[in-house]
């Protein structure tokens, strides 16, 4: 089996892990196999391989049910914070705001073919021992256009595991994607001057 992955002319990385995947599963049946390493890669139509993003990093049942219970409670307090941080803007005006887009959007943010959110609709919203009113998707996403402040989404990003970036993240990003662009400019510079 070894000799099947030496054999492997590929700079593909992903085919190269999923021959090891392979070896693994088929010299060590008795043992447990990382079966991460199977769901990491997809085959696309064209035969060729690509890594697949993988969004959920739970090893048990337990973690996901536990991530997902705390969803709802985490996003409350950091809208409740939120509010707090903005003595300007009572739960009245935040209401009308939220009104103003959902109207502006064509959506509606609360249940009950009500064509505004009341202030008693926000207060459920944001009470954060409630669980029989939790807010709509579309409301929290509302809510950060009106607040200015995208904080609340993070426990439903972080559950799927994915991080808000700021501008000055995005442009260490770019910077650090160039900068590996640069460094495989240079090193298939090199290889064609080798082949010369």
């Amino acid at each position: 089996m070894k000799k099947l992955y030496d054999c492997v002319k590929t700079n593909s990385r992903a085919v190269k892990k999923l021959i090891q995947f392979l070896i693994q599963f088929l010299t060590c049946p008795q043992q447990e196999v990382n079966k991460s390493v199977w769901t990491e890669y997809v085959v696309r139509l064209d035969g060729k391989m690509m890594r697949q993003a993988k969004l959920f990093r739970y090893s048990t049942r337990d973690e996901q049910v536990a991530q997902l219970a705390g969803i709802l409670p985490q996003m409350r307090a950091v809208m409740n914070r939120v509010m707090k941080e903005q003595p300007n803007l009572s739960r009245d005006q935040l209401a009308d705001e939220l009104t103003e887009i959902s109207h502006a959007a064509g959506i509606q943010l609360s249940t009950r073919n009500a064509k505004s959110v009341s202030r008693a609709a926000l207060d459920k919203w944001l009470q954060p021992a409630a669980r029989e009113h939790p807010p709509p998707i579309l409301a929290v996403v509302a809510f950060c256009m009106a607040t200015g402040d995208i904080s609340p989404l993070q426990p439903i990003l972080q559950a799927v595991g994915c991080e808000i970036m700021s501008e000055d993240d995005k442009k260490l990003r770019d910077y650090a994607r160039a900068i590996l662009s640069e460094k495989e400019a240079k090193k298939r510079k090199r290889q064609l001057e080798a082949q010369l």
